[in-house]
């Protein structure tokens, strides 16, 4: 018996070993210190109407200008504006990564914040207004509402919001470190999530504290907010929340995996998230799943959904699959990275989105632009202002 069990012993080390010294080998070949970063290489669309390089992966969603311009920043430090036919517009440096969504006020004002800890606001040519350091470095994207009061979370556990001055206007203080995005309701009420707290936060315009939803994990995704208020949130407790805007809860399910993507509402009242269990979920308002939706890896990316109602949605096995309303596919198209980055549509059906090959992507689609509904994508509109509107779009 003892003998027996020392020569599993020594195969399981010799199997052991060789994993190791393929590992090794595969590290020093493909530069990737984990097989989760080695980077894709598919057939690209031929859709694919072009793709401007930056020097690293590009996390941050784009936002897209009245005048079509399309601003993004990138894992490299700078933040871009792109013509629409791709050519580059301008670059702004920050000399820190960017993961933040830029979002646009209405006096054309653009905000992202930076790994630095900064929030910037740039003009339309790409000119420095101010910068406002935060105490971390900020994940976030910074929502704005029509004061244009900017409202950013940060690796502090603070969500502030700041003038359109750049002067404080006031600082909240969560249990936690802030990579969710804000939301802000018809009301000015702005819901955040936070990490390690595990809580989804309902702040007034004031700064001050609503109510606060526990949830069982961690919350990096951001919130949705329905024409009734309801809002939608997910969790890394893999679960997916309905919230009334008093603080409780209408429904919940849960999913495969965690869910980091943020939720889009369809002009019919359908939810659409994605879970890293692959699949894409429809939910009705009653939290009733109507169909899922499965893909070749975990989905990060949010969708978007255009004025057919057509789901456009990136995933990590790289592709952008369109779907229909139903749940059936109606394409897909091969991009050349994972897709983290949340797509947006413009008017003339060009579909934008990173990838983490550390492009910025045009995908012709031949969309008629954003669906009218209370929230049709990440941030809710083109602009990225994370501003209910209700019915329809800024």
């Amino acid at each position: 018996m003892l003998i027996d069990d020392a020569r599993h012993i020594k195969t399981t080390v010799r199997c052991i070993l060789q994993i190791g010294i393929f590992a090794v080998l595969l590290i020093k070949l493909t530069g990737c210190t984990t097989l989760s970063s080695m980077k894709l290489r598919l057939e690209p669309s031929p859709l694919l109407k072009w793709q401007y390089r930056t020097g690293k992966d590009v996390y941050s969603s784009p936002a897209i200008d009245s005048d079509g311009t399309i601003y993004c920043g990138s894992d490299d430090g700078g933040f871009y504006a792109l013509n629409p036919d791709g050519t580059l517009k301008w670059k702004f440096k920050t000399g820190s990564e960017i993961y933040s969504t830029p979002a646009i006020a209405d006096n054309g004002t653009i905000y992202f914040g930076a790994r630095n800890g900064s929030l910037y606001a740039l003009d339309i040519h790409g000119s420095l207004k101010w910068e406002f350091k935060t105490g971390g470095w900020i994940w976030s994207s910074p929502a704005v509402d029509g004061n244009g009061t900017v409202y950013v979370g940060s690796k502090d556990n603070c969500l502030y919001a700041i003038c359109p001055d750049g002067l404080m206007k006031w600082r909240f203080k969560t249990n936690s470190w802030i990579r969710s995005s804000p939301a802000i309701a018809h009301d000015g009420t702005i819901y955040i999530g936070s990490d390690d707290d595990k809580s989804l936060y309902a702040v007034s315009s004031e700064g001050e504290l609503k109510w606060r939803f526990k949830t069982q994990n961690e919350i990096p995704g951001s919130p949705a907010i329905g024409r009734d208020g309801v809002i939608y949130i997910g969790s890394d407790d893999h679960a997916f929340y309905a919230i009334y805007p008093n603080g409780l809860l209408k429904w919940q399910f849960v999913t495969g995996g965690w869910v980091r993507s943020s939720p889009v509402i369809g002009p019919d009242g359908t939810i659409y998230v994605g879970s890293a269990d692959h699949n894409l979920y429809a939910f009705d308002s009653t939290g009733k799943v109507k169909w899922t939706f499965k893909t070749e890896s975990w989905i990060r990316s949010s969708p978007v959904i255009d004025a057919d109602g057509t789901i456009y949605m990136g995933s990590d096995d790289g592709y952008v699959y369109a779907i229909n309303p139903n749940g059936t596919l109606r394409e897909r198209h091969g991009t050349t990275d994972a897709i983290y980055s949340s797509p947006s549509i413009s008017e003339t059906g060009m579909l934008y989105f990173g990838t983490d090959d550390g492009f910025i992507n045009a995908l012709d689609v031949s969309s008629r632009g954003i669906a009218v509904s209370p929230w049709p994508k990440f941030r809710c509109n083109v602009r990225n202002t994370g501003k209910s509107t209700g019915p329809g779009r800024e």
